[in-house]
């Protein structure tokens, strides 16, 4: 349940690697991609099979973004760019990358 007053922990698949993790009042978002495809380029790369189980705009405040790798399916640059806007969310990523 999505509601910020549930106290029980909580994991909502949002869809391929993205999870929506609640424990005691802190949202972590895993790999986000709301994206339609998987590329740097919005007309190429694989099309998303399915749309997201969430809106992004239907996200709760979120506070911690998790990053396990850079490939596009985990690392979609237009999401991340839209969740530092709108959430202003801790960003944890492998060692290495770089900031953008």
């Amino acid at each position: 349940m999505l509601l910020a007053g549930n106290p029980a922990p909580t994991v909502t698949w949002i869809g391929h690697a993205t999870l929506l993790v609640q424990l005691e009042g802190v949202r972590i978002l895993t790999d986000p991609h709301w994206s339609q495809r998987a590329s740097p380029l919005s007309w190429a790369g694989p099309r998303r099979l399915s749309a997201p189980g969430l809106a992004f705009e239907d996200l709760p405040p979120v506070h911690v973004v998790v990053i396990s790798h850079d490939h596009y399916d985990h690392l979609d640059l237009g999401t991340v760019k839209r969740l530092a806007e709108t959430h202003d969310p801790l960003f944890v990523v492998p060692l290495g990358f770089k900031r953008w």
